[in-house]
């Protein structure tokens, strides 16, 4: 049996966990192939997705993320915030993509979820979408911030 350390992980879990993390595009795969070399193709994408659902592997990337998040005093309600000022200034400028960009940003927020079903854009009034969206910056713009 091999060996676990102080977060219940074996070295070579450790290992995948920690170039999971150090990865910025957090390409489990690519973590699973430094972690366990040997491993080839679909069955590193296979074992990797296995490993993400690991109750201990989960635990220590959660609790990483979480301390990293709290180092950087960033959390998802700070990330919408930002976004939700980019797209004031580039509305303002007159900027299309980058509030395009901004709008992506606040769409894909947790809370806000825009993107979480297909949507038909042949049946949407996107004007009467876009207010919706300034009206909802415009109040967390409103809210007093922490950071």
């Amino acid at each position: 049996m091999a060996r676990k350390n102080s977060n219940g992980l074996t070295g070579q879990q450790q290992r995948f966990v920690d170039e999971y993390l150090a990865d910025p595009e957090q390409n489990a795969k690519a973590a699973y192939m430094k972690a366990y070399p040997k491993t080839k193709g679909n069955a590193a994408e296979a074992s990797a997705s296995r490993l993400l659902r690991h109750a201990k592997v989960v635990e220590v990337v959660v609790n990483a993320m979480k301390v990293r998040s709290e180092k950087a005093g960033v959390d998802a309600l700070w990330v919408l915030l930002q976004a939700a000022k980019q797209y004031k200034k580039a509305d303002e400028a007159d900027n299309i993509p980058a509030a395009i960009k901004a709008l992506e940003v606040c769409g894909k927020h947790v809370d806000v979820q825009a993107f979480r079903d297909v949507v038909d854009v042949h049946h949407h009034d996107h004007a009467s979408r876009i207010e919706r969206i300034r009206k909802k910056i415009a109040e967390e713009n409103e809210r007093p911030t922490t950071h």
